[in-house]
């Protein structure tokens, strides 16, 4: 597994490690945000994008010094030894497949239960249908779906970037103060 089968270009490449790093985060974790932190949450998520750059770098160098097929898990075995990297390895076969659907899942079907009032027989089926078009996907090869994950990646910054910019256009609104009469 020393040879890399080179499918996808560097700007695919950061469009699967985009979705990867942004995941449901984008979706579902700001509305947390805001109601934990309310207006502050723009910071929140300034702080977020700022503590993913260094993970992002790391495994950019990581990458370009150590090109190997097995990614992570070859780097885990590099830095300590050959159980630790096959752990890492396993984990990822393991989890990924499970956890990406699931993430897709939530995310797609939170959408479309607001868009469409769903009975649960419905949602059912509209998670088969979900669960098909993924694997048809894949069957396509990781080309395909890194294109795809390219362009929503962009997609998702651009709605990002216009929602902060309309957060930081929009005049707030103040309340009167408590004092005042």
């Amino acid at each position: 597994m020393t040879q890399l089968n080179k499918q996808i270009t560097r700007s695919q490449g950061i469009g699967l490690l985009a979705t990867t790093l942004f995941g449901t985060g984008v979706f579902i974790l700001p509305q947390l945000t805001v109601d934990i932190a309310g207006h502050d949450a723009i910071y929140s998520w300034a702080g977020l994008t700022l503590a993913m750059l260094p993970i992002v770098w790391v495994f950019a160098k990581l990458t370009s010094v150590h090109s190997h097929a097995a990614g992570p898990a070859y780097f885990v075995e590099q830095a300590f030894g050959a159980l630790a990297g096959r752990v890492v390895g396993l984990l990822f076969v393991l989890v990924m497949p499970i956890g990406a659907s699931a993430a897709m899942m939530m995310v797609v079907m939170e959408f479309m239960q607001l868009m469409f009032e769903l009975s649960s027989r419905h949602s059912f089926y509209a998670q088969l249908t979900l669960l098909f078009s993924i694997w048809l996907l894949n069957i396509r090869g990781v080309k395909l779906s890194a294109t795809i994950q390219l362009l929503l990646t962009l997609a998702i910054t651009a709605v990002v970037i216009a929602m902060i910019g309309m957060f930081t256009l929009t005049p707030s609104v103040s309340s009167p103060s408590a004092g005042a009469h």
